[in-house]
């Protein structure tokens, strides 16, 4: 039987409901600007993601930004004992691309999403 866990999330308006079997699920997905006071060479964002289960073999972050909305990027992970991660928008991507209009975070195992968060717009 699967349970659907529905996911509210600190400091976003964001809502993402995943069925999952069991134990693993994200937890927190916290997002961080850092455009006021800085150098446009050192603008960027950061999305703090915490998730709980064991046997987690991927944690994938995919966004979308303001100035490429037809591209999707991603950003991967794998997991050691740690149950967190902060994926960064460098400097770089964030001139080209904007701020992050849209993203998802998924949890991987043996190539099987097993949990997912992700942004109202997504």
């Amino acid at each position: 039987m699967n349970t659907v866990y529905c996911f509210i999330l600190s400091s976003l308006l964001a809502a993402g409901c995943a069925a999952v079997g069991g134990q693993p699920r994200i937890t927190e997905v916290d997002r961080k600007t850092y455009v006021k006071q800085y150098r446009a060479d050192e603008q960027h964002e950061d999305f703090y993601v915490v998730w709980t289960g064991a046997n987690i073999s991927l944690v994938k972050f995919e966004y979308r930004q303001v100035n490429a909305p037809g591209e999707l990027f991603a950003k991967s992970y794998v997991p050691t004992t740690r149950r967190r991660h902060v994926f960064v928008i460098s400097a770089d991507e964030f001139q080209r691309g904007g701020k992050v209009s849209a993203w998802r975070a998924t949890l991987w195992q043996d190539n099987k999403i097993v949990a997912e968060q992700k942004s109202a717009l997504w």
